[in-house]
């Protein structure tokens, strides 16, 4: 890698050496991390996903980012999109897995990667300073907050008003970092970085949850459905909950006592050999032919909470029956006491609440991670004794957005197949 230190880069004709050019040559079969404070190129995001890369963007949301190239690439596979809305967050930074990054000046604008004369140079792994610089994206990572298609739609809808004129953009700014709509969301070591409430707090940590693990899990589901290898027809159970058995069977069979936790991070090719082997090994398992129990509960879960009039007209009775469907609910009640946990429900929830929880959560106007957020953390919906993996559980059977059941079995489960901590 010697080649790659001490390199520069200033865009210009004379030296032939246009940051663009250099960036798509590194961007193949890797994993890209790019923190910049202005983004408006979503080609060069888009040819680096096709050219089988991971990608982890952070970008500032304010003038000249634009939303129109965020929603080109948001929801796409193997893209994961976070954000600050503070304008002090201001590098331009670019990694390319564990071989070379790139600092300097260069926004992910044309501009930046081309037409303007900038200065950026390489640091190759060999030099010292390499892993400081991924030191330094994962606290950039952890410290900013997950776009979601509200937060960009709000985003937009900000910036639509100032198109004309490029002297309110300080006002710009100012709004979209007072914004109720838009989270603010500042960089670890700021001075004046707002302490978040619990709910924000819980909202964020799931939105962080579910971006890296609902991209492998897709990954996943696609490997799975495309072996032919489906037992259940559609109707009677959807295929994340097919899946779910899967991912079970991994775990008691593969991930069981902490092996994931040595378990490798695999490439995209080596995931997909590695999970169609297990996947094999899983439908030849004649003890996991029977979905009897799965179609069962599925089909109760929705007779019972299918529709907010279903909920609605349900007694303290039919309640308790429907939650008890839900495994983490049921282990929770044998660990404290069956007779003790169900005489208390309605004791500490109130019917009213428990109907309004359960509406909210499965057919609520939010984002899901919202609602779930919300059903842990908040009074108006958090019920006692049932928790954040019974939430959890409960949306994973019921949504209708193939949005799993996620808990740490799954996670662990996945860990082992090669998809990382997640």
């Amino acid at each position: 890698m010697t080649d790659l230190i001490n390199r520069y880069f200033s865009n210009t004709n004379k030296r032939k050496d246009f940051l663009r050019s250099e960036l798509e040559k590194q961007g193949k079969n890797t994993e890209v991390y790019i923190a910049v404070a202005f983004f408006t190129d979503h080609k060069f995001i888009q040819n680096l996903l096709n050219n089988g890369c991971i990608v982890f963007l952070i970008v500032r949301l304010g003038f000249p980012t634009d939303p129109y190239s965020l929603k080109q690439i948001m929801g796409k596979r193997n893209i994961h999109i976070r954000y600050f809305s503070s304008k002090r967050f201001h590098p331009k930074l670019y990694i390319f897995g564990d071989e070379v990054a790139y600092i300097g000046s260069s926004n992910l604008t044309d501009g930046g990667l081309m037409a303007n004369q900038e200065l950026t140079v390489s640091i190759g792994n060999e030099d010292e300073h390499f892993e400081e610089l991924h030191t330094i994206f994962n606290d950039y990572w952890n410290s900013a907050m997950v776009l979601t298609d509200d937060i960009l739609l709000s985003y937009k809808e900000i910036t639509s008003k100032y198109k004309e004129t490029l002297k309110e953009l300080s006002r710009l700014d100012t709004e979209i970092t007072e914004s109720k709509e838009i989270p603010f969301s500042e960089s670890s070591d700021s001075t004046d970085k707002p302490k978040l409430t619990s709910l924000t707090r819980e909202i964020d940590n799931l939105q962080k949850d579910y971006q890296l693990f609902l991209n492998g899990y897709r990954e996943l589901m696609e490997i799975y459905n495309n072996l032919g290898y489906r037992q259940v027809p559609a109707h009677r159970l959807p295929l994340r909950l097919e899946i779910h058995r899967f991912i079970n069977w991994i775990k008691n069979n593969g991930a069981s006592k902490g092996a994931y936790l040595n378990a490798p991070k695999r490439n995209a090719n080596e995931r997909k050999n590695f999970v169609s082997g297990q996947v094999t090994k899983y439908f030849n398992d004649p003890k996991e032919r029977d979905f009897s129990h799965t179609i069962e509960t599925y089909h109760i879960l929705n007779d019972l909470f299918g529709t907010v009039k279903k909920i609605e007209s349900m007694n303290e009775k039919e309640l308790i029956d429907g939650l008890y469907k839900v495994n983490a609910f049921k282990e929770r009640i044998r660990q404290s006491g069956k007779d003790r946990v169900l005489v208390n429900f309605f004791m500490d929830n109130n019917r009213e609440k428990v109907i309004n929880t359960l509406t909210y959560l499965l057919y609520g106007n939010d984002d899901f991670r919202t609602r779930i957020a919300r059903c842990c953390v908040d009074p108006e919906y958090k019920l006692k004794n049932f928790g954040e993996n019974s939430i959890k559980e409960l949306y994973g059977w019921m949504n209708k957005d193939e949005v799993p059941i996620y808990n740490n079995r799954v996670s662990h489960s996945l860990q082992w197949l090669g998809y990382g901590r997640l």
